[in-house]
């Protein structure tokens, strides 16, 4: 913060008045009378003025109290000591002066590191008390951890003797379960061997079930070769009987050409011969009866000739339903093989096989 102006008069003033009390008028001695005014520079500046004027004879040091007729000796005097003072102690005074100024030098230096002191002491102090503050905050920290430590000690005394009789039962079940993994043990060799002796009735078994399955495919197989022969007999025979019904058919159709061939001749007769009139129509009904029954045995044949086909067809059904219930035998009897053969698979121990 800058000082306020000071005057010389200012400064002359307070030496004076310090000279009256009977005090040094030194640089910290009047900047203390100014009430701390002013650099120490200016006030070293205006007492060097100030003390140059004792020697100029011009010094008003003497109150204006005293009386008149005494105003002038006293003047004299005190003017005359201060010269004569002066005049003695020059050397001294500027010795002094000198090494004044380097101890007022030195005090603005230590007043320097003084405030800066006082600045560093101030905020150490600040400093302490967040320290303090967190030293009281540390404080109450290890007082609610230290209640946690203890209450977590209580419950880890408490973990552990739950564990310890835990522990205790673990041990106990576990002599139970070898004890019941022993009698499982034993049960066990036991089904091993009884299952053992199942397998093998199983084996026997099987072997009987396959010898009947293969001779009942040897049955089946020569009744579908019997089947297949003599449906291809009686085919062969169907197909006799249609040709020969064909060859019939042929024939009857050559005789109804006949018959009409002859149907025309007689008819061409009777345009020439009318008086054999009556025995022509007997004549052509005749023909045309035999005609009617060329066609009764024609669609008698056809009749035959399609029930044949019909019996054909059944047949041939009957081969193909054979042909699947054999198939449908033959999976069936796969599928008894293969149950009895998981049967015997989930029966044995451990997932043994036979």
């Amino acid at each position: 913060m800058r000082s306020a102006s000071i005057t010389p008069q200012d400064v002359a003033a307070v030496a004076n008045q310090l000279i009256k009390t009977g005090h040094n008028p030194t640089i910290a001695a009047v900047r203390q009378g100014l009430g701390d005014r002013g650099s120490n520079s200016t006030i070293q500046k205006y007492l060097a003025e100030w003390r140059e004027s004792f020697k100029e004879g011009n010094v008003q040091a003497l109150p204006e109290s005293l009386p008149e007729e005494l105003l002038a000796p006293f003047e004299e005097i005190f003017n005359t000591a201060v010269g004569v003072a002066g005049q003695k102690h020059d050397g001294e005074r500027k010795e002094f002066e000198s090494k004044l100024q380097g101890l007022q030098t030195q005090l603005f230096e230590m007043e320097t590191k003084l405030s800066a002191a006082v600045d560093e002491n101030s905020r150490l102090h600040d400093g302490h008390e967040k320290q303090r503050q967190a030293i009281v905050e540390m404080h109450e920290g290890r007082k609610k951890l230290e209640s946690e430590l203890e209450a977590q000690t209580k419950l880890a005394y408490e973990r552990e003797r739950e564990l310890l009789e835990s522990q205790r039962l673990n041990n106990q079940r576990e002599v139970d379960y070898t004890e019941s993994y022993e009698r499982l043990k034993a049960s066990h060799q036991e089904e091993v061997e009884r299952f053992k002796g199942v397998i093998e009735d199983h084996k026997v078994q099987m072997a009987k079930e396959s010898e009947r399955y293969d001779a009942q495919n040897i049955y089946w197989a020569k009744q579908v070769d019997q089947a297949r022969t003599e449906g291809e007999v009686r085919v062969r025979k169907l197909e006799k009987q249609v040709e020969d019904l064909d060859q019939k058919l042929d024939s009857e159709r050559q005789k109804k050409e006949e018959v009409l061939a002859k149907l025309g001749s007689a008819m061409e007769e009777a345009a020439a011969q009318r008086v054999n009139g009556e025995g022509l129509t007997a004549q052509l009904t005749r023909l045309a009866t035999s005609h009617e029954k060329c066609q009764a045995d024609y669609l008698t044949l056809r009749e035959s000739l399609a029930s044949m086909a019909t019996e054909r067809q059944a047949q041939d059904r009957i081969i193909g339903e054979l042909k699947v219930r054999i198939e449908e035998l033959t999976a069936e009897l796969k599928r008894e093989k293969r149950a009895q053969i998981d049967d015997g698979k989930e029966n044995t121990p451990g997932g043994e096989s036979s």
